[in-house]
């Protein structure tokens, strides 16, 4: 049909890119750095994408704001970097965003986005099994793990429907 067509065509003139970023952990703690390698493809076909040469990551904090970003020189349609999590930096879920140039204008709906659990740093060197977090208003330790479990639940249901 002419529809099909006129889609086919404009894809042909707008490719849009995708990027996927993979990461070294599920979780981190304060010190620990966020190593990651992204791939930038054509969203049509899921080839490696020729279009763009940088990569913006942004790291930002529970509270929105972006603490630290990286332009990235993308090859062959890949590229990897890191964040360190630094010990000044407060627990809560941290957002990693990456997007080319090209992306932002298909919109916010396109912004590859993960959030991770960011944890305090353990009281002793090694000891990873005590998970504390910072509510974020200056109280350590006062969430209810019901409702760490129904955020988690949350976004795992969200990545499953990305997925899809």
């Amino acid at each position: 049909s002419d529809y099909i067509k006129e889609i086919n065509q404009f894809n042909k003139r707008n490719p849009q890119e995708k990027v996927y970023l993979h990461f070294d952990n599920t979780g981190y703690f304060l010190g620990d750095t966020i190593w990651f390698k992204a791939y930038n493809v054509l969203a049509e076909h899921h080839r490696f994408s020729p279009l763009s040469k940088v990569l913006h990551v942004e790291l930002l904090t529970p509270q929105g704001e972006v603490i630290a970003n990286r332009k990235l020189m993308i090859e062959n349609g890949q590229c990897h970097g890191e964040f360190p999590l630094k010990r000044i930096y407060r627990s809560g879920f941290y957002e990693v965003r990456a997007y080319t140039r090209g992306m932002l204008n298909f919109g916010d709906d396109c912004v590859f986005s993960r959030v991770f659990p960011v944890y305090d740093e353990p009281e002793k060197d090694g000891d990873y099994s005590e998970k504390a977090m910072d509510s974020g208003f200056g109280v350590k330790n006062k969430r209810k793990i019901k409702e760490i479990k129904s955020i988690s639940l949350f976004f795992r249901k969200a990545a499953m429907q990305s997925s899809d």
